[in-house]
């Protein structure tokens, strides 16, 4: 049989069980997975917004933790740079702190996760799994994130005047 034609009838004969008062509605199969499908769909956009602003917030905040580290590291970076560091090699060193620091986090991150996965398996409904393919993502993700929210204190350092850096304490 026709399922909307007998999703009709059975509306039909609600609404006059019920005197004609609606307030309900009767759905077929494929409606239902169009529900479920709209609904899996607003609930993925909406954690992958959550997702973009944590990596903005976490981002902006390595940010904050490397320019606070280069001007407490001026008199080093005027000592490097008088030795005969390039700027290059300024620029790499902060960089790859940034980088180390994002991949710390990363690395806590997946530990906690890991540890949720245990907690819970305990309940005997859920079955959770984390895959290794989301591990490296969630790493390389990280990696880049250290490296593009590294950039501007790194370029910052390296583009101190020597003269200027060792004079401050």
């Amino acid at each position: 049989a026709n399922t909307h034609q007998l999703a009709k009838n059975i509306n039909n004969a609600l609404a006059r069980a019920r005197g004609g008062q609606g307030g309900f509605q009767v759905l077929t199969g494929n409606q239902n997975l169009d529900a479920n499908d709209s609904i899996l769909t607003l609930l993925t956009s909406l954690i992958a917004g959550i997702a973009a602003i944590s990596l903005l917030v976490g981002g902006l905040g390595i940010m904050n933790v490397m320019l606070v580290s280069v001007s407490e590291r001026m008199h080093e970076i005027g000592i490097r740079k008088a030795v005969g560091a390039t700027n290059r090699q300024i620029m790499s060193q902060f960089i790859v702190e940034a980088t180390l620091l994002s991949l710390t986090g990363a690395l806590i991150g997946i530990l906690i996760a890991l540890a949720a996965d245990v907690a819970l398996r305990l309940t005997p409904s859920l079955t959770p799994h984390i895959s290794g393919q989301l591990v490296v993502v969630a790493t390389v993700v990280a990696l880049l994130e250290g490296i593009i929210f590294g950039t501007l204190p790194a370029v910052k350092a390296a583009r101190k005047d020597p003269i200027l850096a060792l004079r401050s304490e």
